[in-house]
């Protein structure tokens, strides 16, 4: 990925060659992967290990009385932006707040991807209504698993 952050202006700017082509002029960004790469950010020597941190992740919370997976949280004050125009990005992949702290470009639409509620699962033609410690254990399981996997696969191209 190339990624890259003007640290004196807490910009983040994402080309257009890491968002993945749906069709046309529809693309994608995977919010695990705008994670991961601002993390790599973080913690590049001589830039980013004196620079504020750039993203938190948060397990569930709660808005408006509504419980949220999880999220990534752009914090501290950063924002990020794309080096194109007129295209339509798609945040896909885990809750974020990139919509808000988007700077708007020429044409560019960013679509969020945000859920909540219950996760009901059909079986059989049943469905199943997971309790809140039900879907904390799955979500910390799915996500130490994410982060497992994305250890291995960098310290494999280190």
């Amino acid at each position: 990925m190339a990624y890259s952050v003007n640290w004196t202006t807490k910009v983040i700017t994402i080309p257009l060659t890491d968002l993945t082509l749906v069709s046309g002029s529809n693309y994608t960004l995977d919010v695990e992967d705008f994670w991961i790469e601002a993390r790599r950010l973080e913690a590049s020597p001589g830039d980013g290990l004196w620079a504020e941190q750039i993203v938190e992740f948060v397990n569930t919370q709660t808005l408006s009385g509504i419980v949220y997976s999880a999220i990534v949280k752009v914090i501290n004050g950063y924002t990020w932006n794309t080096n194109t125009t007129n295209k339509n990005i798609s945040l896909i992949g885990k809750n974020s707040n990139l919509l808000d702290v988007f700077i708007p470009g020429d044409g560019i639409s960013v679509l969020a991807n945000n859920s909540a509620g219950k996760i009901t699962i059909s079986e059989g033609g049943g469905s199943t209504v997971w309790s809140e410690s039900e879907k904390d254990d799955i979500i910390v399981k799915v996500d130490d698993t994410y982060d497992q996997a994305h250890i291995a696969a960098r310290n494999t191209q280190s």
